[in-house]
């Protein structure tokens, strides 16, 4: 109980909200993304290699459920087994996840989109100085 009234003091929600502990470690250790269903399941990537290795066998897609309505998840699953998730998008029937990760900063995030498509992040450029478009 402790730790998780540190990991609150460290968050500060804007005027008019209140921040909540949804979930915590050892179950949703090392966060990488996570994406939420309509019937309040949050399905959450953990990835302990981080950016820091890409050893195989460390990375899942965790399921957690609010069952009573408290802010809290109370119950999770392991949804699946994946090496180095980067992303996780649910469309209502079908839980999507990337998994693929070249190297850091390179392939992240996946959302679904309202035309149906899955859309992701392909790489994270930062330019200095102007933002002038390049071309390919």
């Amino acid at each position: 109980m402790r730790r998780e009234r540190t990991m609150l003091q460290q968050v500060k929600a804007p005027d008019g909200f209140t921040a909540t502990l949804f979930a915590a470690p050892p179950i949703a250790m090392y966060p990488v993304c996570l994406t939420a269903t309509v019937e309040g399941a949050v399905f959450v990537c953990v990835d302990p290699n981080l950016s820091l290795t890409a050893a195989k066998g460390n990375g899942r897609v965790v399921g957690r459920m609010d069952a009573n309505n408290d802010g809290q998840a109370d119950r999770y699953s392991v949804v699946a087994d994946i090496d180095s998730p980067r992303g996780v998008a649910y469309d209502g029937r079908t839980l999507y996840g990337l998994d693929f990760r070249g190297a850091d900063h390179t392939t992240n995030g996946i959302t679904m989109g309202i035309d149906g498509w899955l859309y992701m992040l392909e790489r994270i450029k930062v330019l200095r100085g102007s933002p002038k478009r390049r071309r390919r």
